[in-house]
């Protein structure tokens, strides 16, 4: 598993820090993490934090339907499953 597939999984499980989530997966700095959050997914780490797993009960979708929703969309780019998400209101803009 990548360190940033790694760090998503932390974001959406753990209330762990960022910057601890950034040296348990690998990146030397929490910089290098968001740069690669930016990079790959067009968020910041906080971010995905918000959108994927925010306290606002009616934005999280439940765990089994994101697992199938991944697993459907599984040939498709994060980054296109970020857009398809705040599209259809499932997290905020």
């Amino acid at each position: 598993m990548s360190g940033l597939e790694s760090a998503r999984r932390y974001l959406e499980q753990s209330t762990m820090p960022v910057g601890e989530i950034a040296h348990a997966c690998g990146y030397s700095t929490t910089d290098g993490m968001r740069l690669a959050f930016d990079r790959n997914l067009g968020v910041t780490p906080r971010e995905y934090r918000l959108r994927f797993c925010g306290r606002r009960s009616r934005y999280l979708v439940p765990s089994l339907l994101k697992t199938q929703l991944l697993h459907v969309l599984s040939a498709t780019s994060t980054a296109d499953l970020i857009r398809f998400a705040i599209e259809q209101r499932i997290v905020p803009e």
